[in-house]
């Protein structure tokens, strides 16, 4: 019999976590549709919940909390919830974290690493990390997820995990920008290097693991966003850049921006990243030299 997995969420996120998990019982909640002919509609909480062992919540950081709070009411101590948002909320608060103000669950998973929705949805092989601070929560995630389509590395280290992930959005807005003014592919993977190396600086001071950064997690995270794939976040760098539209909606690398400079002054942490994008963002400065004067600064600022 094969394992029942309930995924809650919509959206590109919640197909390709439809689309990952191939071998089990996909049911969804009565709130939400069905991604893909694998996923059965519940007709109550209830059965949505009956003998789901594992809660997925896909969905964005910016909707992951309203997720989580609709999961609350129902959701049980011995459930292990997992979720592949990326971003962080008012507080540096990161999505491990949002599920644990939300709901009573405490077996929390938190992907990380290369994984994007259009590729698993092309079934491309794709080679991610959860982080989870509760071994049954990898045990049980290994069991669910192929081989064949999914290699899957742990960690314990949530927070770089989720930090990481955060920052993955704002690399992708500096390769938007960096390849919308024509610079070289060496200018633009040096505007990645200063992301990395701010994403880690505020993960450590936050809890986080410096080897974290040094994996899948790190360079394995953002290397792939520097390809030109199309992404909202990247459109958005593009737009800065050009004086074009936004992306629609509200993206998640505006509240990591925020709560990045914010955290950095309490904790006494330089965002030369954070603070430059923030500055073009609100129209204070041109890209291009917000942008030119990151590359003439130094790499690390602690040193």
């Amino acid at each position: 019999m094969k394992a029942r997995v309930c995924l809650l969420g919509q959206g590109d996120i919640a197909h390709a976590m439809a689309r990952m998990l191939v071998n089990v019982e996909l049911v969804c909640s009565p709130e939400d549709e069905p991604q893909g002919p694998t996923v059965r509609r519940s007709s109550t909480w209830e059965e949505a919940l009956d003998g789901s062992r594992v809660v997925v919540l896909a969905a964005n950081a910016d909707r992951l909390a309203e997720l989580a709070e609709r999961y609350g009411p129902h959701a049980l101590g011995d459930h292990v919830v997992v979720t592949a948002a990326r971003g962080m909320r008012a507080g540096f608060e990161l999505p491990h974290e949002t599920i644990r103000r939300y709901t009573c669950a405490r077996k929390i998973g938190v992907f990380g690493g290369p994984l994007h929705a259009q590729e698993v949805a092309a079934e491309h092989h794709a080679t991610v990390v959860l982080a989870s601070r509760f071994r049954e929560a990898a045990r049980v995630v290994d069991t669910l997820v192929p081989e064949e389509r999914v290699t899957v590395e742990h960690t314990t280290d949530l927070v770089g995990v989720g930090v990481a992930g955060a920052y993955g959005h704002v690399t992708s807005v500096l390769t938007g920008m960096g390849q919308a003014l024509s610079w070289t592919p060496t200018a633009v993977g040096l505007l990645v290097a200063h992301g990395m190396v701010e994403a880690r600086n505020l993960g450590v001071a936050a809890g986080g693991e410096p080897a974290t950064y040094q994996g899948i997690v790190g360079w394995g995270e953002l290397i792939p966003r520097t390809q030109g794939r199309s992404n909202r976040h990247g459109e958005l760098g593009a737009a800065l850049v050009q004086g074009g539209e936004r992306p629609a909606g509200q993206l998640e690398v505006l509240t990591t921006l925020r709560e990045s400079m914010r955290f950095g002054q309490t904790h006494d942490i330089a965002t030369p990243v954070a603070d430059a994008l923030h500055r073009v963002v609100d129209s204070q400065e041109e890209a291009a030299s917000a942008l030119g004067a990151l590359l003439r600064s130094p790499l690390d600022p602690r040193h």
